[in-house]
């Protein structure tokens, strides 16, 4: 691929910095482990690389932080033993008493929650600290995290490290899907050769037709590029599924990073060039070259951040239907029936209004974007995120640019066990098969039997409630009932 004229004149890529505004089909049924999830951009592949190194971004993870979280169980039991001990003398003289403390005694708690617990703290003055101080006092965030909960990460943990060695040997898909992770020499070995079809594919990008085709093909393995998709049910009509159409596109996790002139989103951008650079030289560029493919990227990068609704507007955003033909008039230059037909969907959007999108501009805006004759800076761009997207399947080299992000958008430095990514790759492609490990070695057919008896009363006790709730009209509590 040669970039030595990008170093050249620009004006025609000029139009699109200029513009104003802005997780195979077969393979992403519900339940699929590649399914988006729904609602907010969407779970891009680029920010599933910084998951599977154990690294979270977005605007509320700038700061690590301690995250106590107690079971709803464990507050109804030590509420009530607050109320039953203390309660009355909160406010009164006898607080200090001593009384509180005699009383703490006789309350049985789970061995495993009183160690998360501060029973030096009288609840009637901190009931948090009381509740939790001891797993603040206690526990400190992993170098490879931006925050730890006790309730959900504790558990995950646990139950990771078990459930390691049985995946480990483990001789159906599951064990060698985790061990062909694990082989870390042959991967090395490799370095960016498994990237070289879709490489060649974007190297011969001529005309707007073959731009079509490689963005069919890059969002069928899950490379976000310019937008993102799910199938989904339908949120006006939950008994049959649309193919919705998100917002998405982009590497960092909020469209003002790209956009906000603030000193502390220019350092970020400065940052963040530099990876681009750094992973488009590890796809064969050369120093000049990667530098020119990554302005022309991030150019890309920031047309379609200016055509993103902000978040906020996105939640509230109602979300339209469309027919292919009314999706075509709206965006003609996307090619979304080339797209969908290629992805494996020829019926979507055919004869029905099954094609559901929350923010028409941003796809008028894309179209927009797909209007320039420029080819070269959609081959940067798509160059860029097909590398950068399946990185965390590569060799180290493309792991530390992963991680460098994650460092700019997080302040984590250190990467994840090899054992715990290839751990949570293994359960992410292949759910099915681990659950079954699982059920395996925990679930004998005595505790499934319990198991199943359980989740029977619970339906029983939620129609009961459902029957005699008024606030429901008939045909919603009819819905909910079923």
């Amino acid at each position: 691929m040669d970039y030595e004229f990008m170093g050249g004149k620009r004006s025609d890529y000029g139009a699109i910095e200029q513009m104003e505004g802005q997780r195979s089909a077969g393979q992403r049924s519900a339940g699929s482990s590649s399914k988006r999830k729904s609602g907010g951009r969407g779970s891009s592949t680029e920010h599933g690389f910084l998951a599977e190194m154990g690294l979270g971004c977005g605007p509320n993870t700038w700061k690590t932080t301690t995250v106590c979280v107690c079971f709803f169980i464990g507050i109804t039991i030590m509420v009530t033993a607050w109320m039953d001990t203390c309660v009355p003398f909160c406010g009164a003289k006898e607080k200090k008493s001593g009384l509180w403390k005699d009383a703490w005694k006789n309350q049985t708690i789970p061995s495993d929650m009183q160690s998360s617990m501060d029973t030096s703290v009288d609840p009637c003055d901190d009931f948090y600290k009381f509740a939790c101080g001891g797993f603040i006092d206690n526990t400190g965030i992993k170098p490879d995290q931006v925050e730890w909960a006790k309730a959900w990460d504790g558990v995950e943990s646990r139950i990771s490290k078990e459930l390691r060695s049985a995946v480990e040997k483990d001789t159906g898909k599951a064990g060698t899907f985790f061990r062909a992770c694990m082989d870390t020499k042959t991967i090395e070995s490799l370095g960016a050769t498994p990237l070289k079809p879709y490489l060649d594919m974007i190297d011969g990008i001529n005309t707007h037709d073959d731009l079509v085709a490689a963005i069919a093909k890059l969002q069928k393995i899950s490379v976000a590029v310019y937008f993102d998709w799910q199938v989904m049910a339908d949120p006006t009509d939950p008994t049959r599924y649309v193919f919705a159409i998100l917002d998405s596109g982009l590497t960092l996790p909020d469209a003002k990073m790209y956009t906000d002139s603030s000193p502390e989103f220019e350092k970020i951008r400065r940052q963040y060039k530099k990876v681009v650079e750094r992973v488009l030289q590890l796809t064969g560029l050369n120093p000049v070259q990667a530098k020119a493919a990554a302005a022309d990227a991030l150019s890309v990068e920031t047309a379609i951040a200016k055509h993103t609704l902000p978040d906020d507007l996105l939640r509230t955003a109602k979300a339209k239907h469309y027919n292919m033909a009314d999706l075509n008039k709206l965006a003609p230059k996307l090619g979304f029936p080339t797209i969908i037909k290629l992805m494996g969907g020829p019926h979507v959007g055919k004869t029905t209004d099954n094609i559901l999108c929350k923010d028409s501009q941003f796809l008028e805006g894309l179209s927009s974007i797909m209007s320039s004759p420029t080819f070269w800076a959609h081959k940067a761009y798509l160059r860029f995120k097909v590398a950068y997207g399946l990185g965390s399947d590569l060799s180290s080299e493309f792991l530390k640019q992963g991680l460098e992000v994650g460092h700019i958008l997080t302040g984590v430095m250190h990467e994840t066990p090899r054992w715990r990514k290839c751990y949570d790759s293994t359960k992410s492609n292949l759910p099915d098969e681990v659950a079954k490990i699982f059920v395996k070695k925990y679930l004998p057919k005595q505790n499934i039997d319990v198991a199943e008896e359980m989740l029977q009363s619970i339906r029983l006790q939620f129609k009961k409630v459902m029957a005699n709730e008024d606030w429901m009209e008939p045909a919603t509590r009819k819905l909910a009932i079923q």
